[in-house]
């Protein structure tokens, strides 16, 4: 990835002010800094990532819904490091934005409902003064990703977009939960959170958001009931989390403090 990250550096020097392809190979740099934080955690990458991609959309020239989509991202993943309310506002801007102009049908609709759940999810459940996200945004956020379950493919090419719309329905049912204590909806979170681990375990693939989303509700599902089973597998759960992020990385921290809850 460094060759890559390299290469597309010289493409943005190449490229000139005036030139057509600036944004583009702003854009392109911009997503290959944001993966490589994803694995090395550097947030200088990110950091710099954010800024190529405020420029690229500045500059125009590229298919809008798909580049705030991509700024929304990363501005979550900073967020999730540093969290500044006005990332994670900011976000939600960019991800509702990208929701609004992507049409019905479209490949990419449904990751875009799904980033844009999370948003909301995040911005009801961080304490501010402030509050920007309200329940009825929080309802919906939940149809949003009952849509995105239905578009995304339940098929091996199709994961990823299948897993984070079933992750986001799941949360999103989970935060419902907590905010109106409706038993039907941690029913449902765990219903469709069980279904993403189960298809992730079928086709041997170890994710960890998915890990925590179904300890998370096995977890809230004890604190109701008092079932030492529920308990037993949101730990289970939780632990395997962690051994699938690699050692010393922000999201293996944090999913050690998830199992440390449980």
């Amino acid at each position: 990835m460094t060759n890559a990250i390299t290469q597309a550096r010289e493409a943005v020097n190449e490229a000139g002010l005036d030139s057509s392809l600036l944004s583009v190979a702003r854009n392109n740099l911009a997503i290959l800094l944001s993966d490589r934080y994803s694995h090395a955690d550097d947030m200088k990458d990110l950091e710099e990532a954010i800024r190529g991609a405020r420029l690229a959309l500045r500059d125009g020239g590229l298919d809008r819904a798909a580049h705030v989509y991509k700024l929304s991202a990363m501005l979550r993943k900073k967020f999730a490091w540093a969290k500044t309310r006005e990332d994670l506002n900011e976000a939600l801007i960019f991800s509702k934005q990208s929701v609004d102009i992507t049409p019905l049908g479209h490949r990419e609709r449904a990751r875009r409902l799904s980033n844009h759940a999370f948003c909301l999810v995040e911005s009801l459940e961080t304490e501010s003064l402030e509050m920007t996200t309200s329940l009825e945004d929080l309802d919906e956020a939940i149809d949003n990703c009952h849509e995105a379950v239905r578009q995304a493919p339940a098929l091996q090419q199709g994961y990823v977009d299948r897993s984070v719309a079933l992750g986001a329905l799941s949360t999103t049912l989970s935060t419902r939960f907590e905010q109106r204590g409706a038993l039907e909806d941690l029913k449902d979170a765990i219903y469709y959170s069980q279904i993403a681990k189960d298809e992730m375990e079928r086709d041997n693939m170890h994710d960890a958001q998915q890990l925590n989303t179904f300890a998370n509700t096995m977890g809230r599902r004890y604190s109701r009931t008092g079932d030492l089973q529920d308990i037993d597998r949101a730990t289970d759960a939780a632990r395997r989390a962690v051994d699938a992020e690699p050692p010393g990385h922000a999201n293996r921290t944090r999913s050690s403090v998830n199992l440390a809850t449980w």
